[in-house]
């Protein structure tokens, strides 16, 4: 059995509200039948069931986007969890899981495409095997050096480190979001009611089905066309 861990970035109160609507659906649909540990950097204990929480200080921007992926491999360098986990995910408070975790989210280096705010990669939801959190981590260490040497960082942050990492790699998984607030599986949580939430999904996953029941027929009928 594989063991994962999901990692959750919760500073100020709005994200502290936040965790407390996703965490909860995250244990319920983010691989519940793996060895999954559920980990949280937050400046409150918010004493929540199943979690672990970690202490960590409010920075500003960008500084706190780039966090995410240092207080991560800190973590995991001072523990030495980094042969402990098998996968290691990183996801925003204010997302979640609204369907089961496929095992196709098993991928050495998974990233979140094509979301509503136009980035490519996003940064509310990636992870994979710990090797890319590591390459996340040291991708992100020499861009804030770069950036503090120019005084310049790029308006997306860790969106546009985490494209580096993503072009860097030859190979990787991706979930596309094709512009929309919903994955296969992720919703934004903050836009859907959390007791919508699972309804939500469902929708989705209907609505996936349809689209390539149409693309089935639409072959289908070349394939016949073809045939004459």
């Amino acid at each position: 059995m594989h063991r994962i861990a999901l990692f959750t970035l919760a500073l100020g109160n709005s994200y502290h509200d936040f965790l407390r609507i996703s965490l909860p659906f995250n244990q319920r649909f983010f691989f519940p039948d793996m060895e999954t540990d559920f980990h949280y950097f937050s400046d409150l204990d918010l004493e929540l069931r199943g979690a672990f929480f970690h202490p960590a200080r409010k920075t500003v921007w960008p500084f706190t986007a780039f966090n995410k992926m240092l207080f991560i491999d800190r973590f995991l360098k001072e523990h030495d969890l980094y042969r402990y986990y098998d996968y290691v995910y990183f996801i925003d408070a204010d997302m979640c899981f609204a369907r089961h975790a496929g095992r196709e989210l098993l991928a050495s280096a998974l990233f979140l495409i094509n979301v509503p705010w136009r980035a490519h990669v996003a940064g509310g939801f990636f992870g994979g095997e710990p090797a890319l959190m590591w390459r996340a981590a040291a991708f992100t260490e020499a861009y804030v050096r770069e950036g503090c040497d120019r005084k310049h960082f790029d308006r997306t942050a860790d969106e546009f480190v985490l494209k580096r990492v993503y072009d860097s790699l030859e190979t990787k998984t991706e979930l596309d979001c094709e512009g929309k607030k919903q994955s296969r599986y992720l919703f934004f949580s903050p836009r859907v009611e959390p007791d919508r939430l699972e309804e939500a999904g469902e929708h989705a996953l209907a609505e996936r089905a349809a689209r390539l029941w149409d693309v089935l027929m639409e072959l289908l009928d070349r394939f016949a066309a073809a045939l004459g």
